[in-house]
């Protein structure tokens, strides 16, 4: 299966929660077999320049742990990052077509519709509500809204990551009736892995100090 990722900063990175939830998914699946491919923002890492590295200078593609890696066009300021990164790796995607686009947050997932009109399955795995942060004023929040709402219509399947937010998405009147808190189609292709991986995991310690079974059990509660 050919997969996409869009809606990240960047990997290898340990910028944000997503980063590491599409890191472990995107390598895990590459280590199944699978084509994997990861559409990264240009653009300096987050808590300053000293921390880039190859994720955040690069400019043409490259692998990583069996994934494909390919930097796109970013407008590196705040509120432009996500729009823009997202937008140009959907059209990329689309010209690639993959099997499956997964993207991740309420606001790259705003081109998620040109990917559904092109023909394309998709995932959003909506990691919070973003627009209801006190951070983001009115356009920002209106767009994150809008992110929200072409998910909820427009994706082949919808991950969240609690009941409240489950609840929420089948409360709204746009919401589809195949949203639910787990997606099938990773459950099979993450979760059937763990089986083959346990011994693996318990000997093999992450660079935060834990295990990588932790980082499946995590992956688990998420999506199933």
């Amino acid at each position: 299966m050919r997969i996409a990722f869009i809606g990240h900063k960047r990997i290898p990175s340990r910028e944000g929660g997503i980063e590491i939830v599409v890191d472990e998914l995107a390598t895990r699946m590459a280590a199944r077999g699978e084509q994997v491919v990861v559409y990264n923002r240009k653009g300096h890492n987050v808590a300053g320049e000293e921390f880039d590295n190859q994720s955040s200078t690069s400019d043409k593609p490259y692998m990583y742990r069996g994934v494909k890696v390919i930097p796109v066009t970013t407008i590196d300021a705040k509120g432009l990052a996500a729009l823009t990164s997202s937008f140009f790796a959907t059209l990329k995607a689309i010209k690639a077509r993959p099997d499956v686009i997964h993207y991740h947050a309420e606001g790259p997932c705003v081109p998620l519709r040109l990917a559904h009109w092109a023909g394309i399955r998709t995932v959003a795995t909506i990691h919070g509500l973003d627009w209801q942060r006190a951070k983001w004023g009115r356009f920002a929040s209106m767009y994150l809204k809008l992110g929200e709402r072409t998910a909820a219509k427009c994706a082949d399947e919808v991950i969240v990551l609690s009941r409240g937010v489950q609840q929420y998405f089948k409360d709204a009147k746009e919401e589809r009736k195949h949203c639910s808190r787990s997606s099938s189609l990773w459950i099979r292709l993450l979760l059937q892995h763990v089986q083959h991986e346990r011994q693996d995991d318990e000997r093999s310690a992450d660079p935060l100090g834990g295990t990588r079974k932790t980082g499946i059990r995590a992956l688990g509660l998420v999506l199933g």
